[in-house]
């Protein structure tokens, strides 16, 4: 195991002025875009205009269409600027938003979630699986998507705090004025990115380039299974302290492996993350209790960071050389299947809240067994080939 690869010590070459940018624009991608996710729920259960099914469909919706650009993001980003197509994305996500307060009815919000999706399939793949990769020089280009991964993270959570805050204070205008201006901020970063000029090159309009690859899709499922989790946790908590704990978890999980001198390969990262996991839920199921919750919620930020950090690390492995940026793509377009499949188990089972928690434990261990008996035993094979 490479320590290296997923906590890269030498910096020096790989924090330029393009890179911190497009960090941050991505974390304001995330961040404004997770926002909506409690925002939009409470929104809609607040205004009525529709049933517990309709919401959970909306925001469910989100997630497909990000997949709706895929087969055309080759053609995208190989015929035009690869700057100005994530420019456009940016402004259609923006545009997008400011449409939310007109939409009366359940179809509307779908149809609105639909194409918002699209809008950032394409804004995120062009920025992790295109011009992150072009800004860093070769031998750092997957240190600079280990570290974006991990922002990305970090973003995801801090953006669910801010849509649960914000609706407990303000309104869903607010929520939706704090978007617009975090794509605004997003933009305007953007016009000082300086990407190397790229004659356009002859694609095939539709391909898989830069939207799946096949060889990573099996670590891919685990990250789904994960991100279900979450996607459950994301639509039954709605407690600031809660995420504040979860990121905390995180953040723990990031500082343990860098910090701690010994050897952590990714069969012990996966073995700690699944259990952390596995505790997290035994603790919702049996202590019914504000500590309890907040433990919990520890417990899963730390399994989370783990488990999550080590899969994306794989998928980049797997990936050839040229095969870096569709890798990247694979693991977003699944992680947004996972919170997609979260969110429907959790309609389904709405108010059976330990049914839940008993369903997230048993994935868990789901995810230990799979890579016990044969996902590392792929992984390492699939090394060996490459």
């Amino acid at each position: 195991m490479n320590h290296e690869f997923f906590y890269p010590y030498d910096n020096s070459k790989l924090w330029t002025k393009n890179l911190i940018l497009l960090s941050i624009i991505n974390f304001l991608i995330y961040a404004s875009t997770y926002m909506l996710l409690p925002a939009t729920s409470l929104w809609m259960m607040q205004e009525t205009i529709c049933g517990y099914r309709e919401i959970c469909l909306s925001l469910v919706a989100f997630g497909v269409g990000a997949f709706l650009p895929g087969i055309f993001n080759s053609y995208l980003i190989d015929q035009f600027k690869r700057k100005n197509v994530c420019l456009l994305s940016l402004i259609g996500m923006a545009v997008s938003a400011y449409l939310y307060p007109y939409m009366n009815i359940p179809e509307q919000v779908m149809a609105l979630r639909l194409v918002q999706g699209a809008w950032f399939g394409i804004a995120t793949m062009t920025i992790g699986s295109s011009l992150v990769i072009d800004v860093t020089i070769s031998h750092r280009r997957t240190s600079a998507n280990v570290v974006t991964n991990k922002i990305t993270l970090f973003a995801i959570v801090v953006g669910i705090i801010a849509g649960i805050g914000i609706m407990s204070h303000e309104s869903f205008e607010r929520v939706i004025q704090v978007y617009i201006a975090s794509m605004g901020g997003a933009i305007l970063l953007l016009l000082f990115v300086r990407i190397a000029f790229r004659a356009p090159l002859q694609s095939s309009i539709v391909s898989f380039d830069r939207f799946l690859l096949p060889r990573a899709l099996y670590p891919a499922t685990l990250v789904v299974v994960l991100a279900a989790i979450m996607g459950i946790l994301f639509m039954k908590m709605f407690i600031i302290w809660f995420y504040l704990l979860l990121l905390g978890g995180i953040f723990l999980s990031f500082m343990m492996v860098r910090y701690l001198h010994v050897n952590w390969s990714e069969k012990f990262r996966i073995e700690l993350g699944t259990l952390s996991v596995m505790t997290s839920m035994i603790i919702f199921l049996f202590i019914d209790t504000l500590i309890g919750c907040y433990a919990g919620a520890v417990m899963m930020g730390l399994g989370i960071g783990l488990c999550i950090t080590t899969l994306y690390g794989m998928i980049i492995q797997v990936a050839l050389h040229c095969e870096r940026g569709t890798g990247n793509n694979t693991f977003q377009l699944f992680w947004e299947l996972g919170i997609g499949c979260g969110i429907g188990l959790e309609c389904m089972f709405n108010t059976q809240t330990s049914t839940l928690y008993v369903i997230s434990l048993f994935l868990s261990a789901l995810i230990l067994l799979i890579y016990e008996l044969s996902l590392q035993k792929w992984y390492k094979k699939q090394l060996e080939n490459k």
